[in-house]
């Protein structure tokens, strides 16, 4: 599942434990940028989601604000 397991576990989890609005922060690989988007997008249609490069310049934190 090239890592993405806990990522779906995670956000489906968290809609419902999480109270309206919040934000959820994660860490991933480098080169799963695109994957845990499309991940959040199924559950959190209308959410911003910002992704944030670390001090390498490589895609790193995802924040996810549902508002």
């Amino acid at each position: 599942d090239n890592g993405l397991e806990f990522y779906k576990l995670i956000i489906k989890k968290s809609k419902e434990i999480l109270l309206h609005p919040s934000i959820i922060a994660l860490e991933m690989g480098c080169e799963q940028k695109n994957d845990v988007i499309a991940i959040i997008k199924k559950e959190y249609s209308h959410a911003t989601i910002i992704s944030k490069t670390d001090l390498n310049n490589l895609d790193r934190y995802i924040f996810v604000i549902n508002e």
